[in-house]
């Protein structure tokens, strides 16, 4: 979404009309115009005036994403054998490949969608969960897991055919954004403490 999309979409939400916006800034009605068209960009006292009007982070105005996390080092993918992983029993297949683990938390995944990719989702596709339900279509059924082993963290991520295995720089609470994807903990949900 470019900034005059964002701005317009604020603007809108709040109710206001470029006049109104643009009173409330001292500035021309032309002036908003023109953020919102992409043929200007305001100065950095009206962006902090905008992000003080619409209640929001000056990130989030300029659509600056500060929590996801891009992960390509430390990324050990694997072939499995259909066979062999007991693909019904996944659980188990973790906790075989990884004997010496201190604990092994399985974990949610879900698609992180943008504001307006929900607004999508719940008023414009035919039932509120599609867009999730095409990536899984997409994607495959992903089994994530957390396994904590020797002072280090991965998130391990298990298809029909593929282990991928990404070490993390630390612990998380209850949730973490990882290359667009939203990984949750469950309520006790640990295979191996």
């Amino acid at each position: 979404m470019t900034f005059g999309e964002k701005l317009a979409s604020l603007r809108k939400q709040a109710n206001l009309t470029q006049s109104d916006l643009a009173d409330k800034l001292n500035i021309s009605r032309q002036a908003i115009t023109k953020w919102e068209n992409g043929t200007g960009l305001p100065d950095l006292d009206n962006i902090k005036k905008l992000s003080s009007i619409f209640n929001t982070s000056i990130d989030e105005l300029l659509d600056y994403k500060t929590e996801e996390i891009k992960l390509e080092l430390d990324v050990t993918k694997e072939t499995i054998n259909r066979e062999n992983s007991k693909w019904g029993k996944v659980n188990e297949y973790i906790l075989n490949k990884f004997k010496n683990a201190d604990s092994i938390e399985m974990l949610s995944r879900e698609k992180k969608l943008t504001f307006w990719q929900h607004v999508i989702d719940i008023f414009i596709t035919p039932a509120p969960g599609t867009l999730e339900i095409a990536d899984l279509i997409g994607t495959g059924m992903v089994y994530s897991f957390l396994v904590k082993e020797n002072s280090n963290n991965y998130l391990v991520l298990v298809n029909k055919t593929k282990m991928l295995t990404k070490k993390l720089e630390k612990d998380f609470e209850k949730n973490i954004v990882i290359d667009g994807y939203k990984y949750s903990k469950f309520r006790n949900n640990k295979l191996k403490q």
